[in-house]
């Protein structure tokens, strides 16, 4: 034991936990208590402004996702392009699209141009106030649609503008109008229609009168294509009126039905920009507090410099270990060693 370092001589003396400083030595944490052990030392050691960063980026995701999460439960506000079958404002037609939905009808959007598409076979096709007018590329494929044995509904003042392109026929639409009888079995069960006094038909020509006042028409078919003075009969504000419903679903028959939405603005997209707009948003205040992080953990200038000098670590147990060992060898004390100069 003589060669044994002075530290395992004590314990071999004997030497109690009271005559030593003994550390507790943890043990190490795992899983979910590891993570937030990191997880509490990055916070320790990140500065204030670093833990602003955290806290904005923590809110800015919580709060989108509050919203995104609220606008799915009960809705963001009705709004939308007149005659749109995605508007859910007063002029919009969502509702009409959903009820067809609802009676399994096939309904489709068209967002690509009509020049570009390729309309399914015997499908009706429904136009309802076009933003945009048809391009003369657009007529030519929905006048061959209609050869083919397809339909169209043309719903509104700039729809009928459509008619007249592709039958040759000015219906002679003028504002005004009041509720419509319906000629019995033209249809379905409707019997009366209710427009908004928006729009008539005052010349339908060799028309098949469907709906009409005592004044002008309401609804005219000419052939496969049939036109509704006012956006009202269909719209999501008047689709309930009267029985609107009833003829809005016998104006499409049992479909398909295909919504030209492109001429409402709402283009094919791809990428990025199909992301929905507050996505975007959310993705941008994201990258701005990523950008922002980045640059509060980055060095400038190499590393800080430390505000004293490195000490070795502190020896304080093994000091106390050489005492005690030194305590149970009954030997006195050494001699205070001369003070003064050294002499060769």
């Amino acid at each position: 034991m003589t060669g044994a370092p002075p530290v395992a001589r004590a314990f071999d003396a004997g030497a109690s936990s009271g005559d030593l400083d003994v550390v507790d030595v943890e043990p190490e944490p795992r899983g979910d208590a590891a993570a937030g052990t990191a997880l509490a030392r990055w916070w320790r050691r990140s500065g204030t402004f670093g833990r602003m960063l955290a806290v904005v980026a923590a809110l800015v995701v919580g709060v989108n996702a509050l919203l995104v999460g609220l606008d799915a439960a009960i809705g963001g506000e009705p709004g939308g392009p007149d005659g749109s079958s995605y508007a859910t404002g007063a002029s919009g037609v969502a509702a009409w699209a959903e009820v067809l939905a609802r009676r399994d009808v096939e309904v489709d959007r068209l967002r690509a141009p009509i020049a570009d598409s390729d309309l399914p076979s015997g499908a009706t096709v429904v136009l309802v106030e076009p933003a945009t007018t048809p391009s003369e590329a657009d007529l030519a494929v929905l006048g061959a649609h209609l050869r083919g044995g397809g339909r169209l509904v043309a719903v509104g003042r700039a729809a009928s503008d459509a008619v007249t392109a592709l039958t040759g026929v000015d219906l002679g639409w003028s504002t005004g109008g009041g509720d419509a009888a319906v000629e019995p079995g033209a249809l379905g069960g409707a019997r009366t229609l209710r427009p908004g006094g928006f729009g008539r038909f005052v010349a339908p020509g060799p028309g098949d009168v469907l709906a009409a006042d005592d004044e002008a028409a309401a609804v005219v078919a000419l052939g496969p294509v049939v036109a509704v003075a006012d956006l009202s009969v269909v719209s999501n504000q008047g689709i309930g009126e009267a029985d609107n419903a009833a003829a809005a679903i016998a104006l499409v028959g049992d479909g398909p039905v295909v919504f030209v939405e492109d001429l409402h603005g709402y283009g094919e997209v791809t990428g990025l920009a199909a992301l929905p707009t507050p996505w975007k948003r959310a993705g941008l205040a994201f990258a701005v507090v990523a950008l922002l992080g980045l640059w509060s953990a980055g060095t400038r200038l190499g590393p800080p410099e430390r505000p004293r000098r490195a000490l070795a670590p502190p020896r304080r147990a093994y000091v106390t270990a050489v005492a005690a060992a030194l305590s149970r060898t009954g030997s006195p004390p050494p001699e205070e060693a001369p003070r003064g100069p050294i002499r060769p």
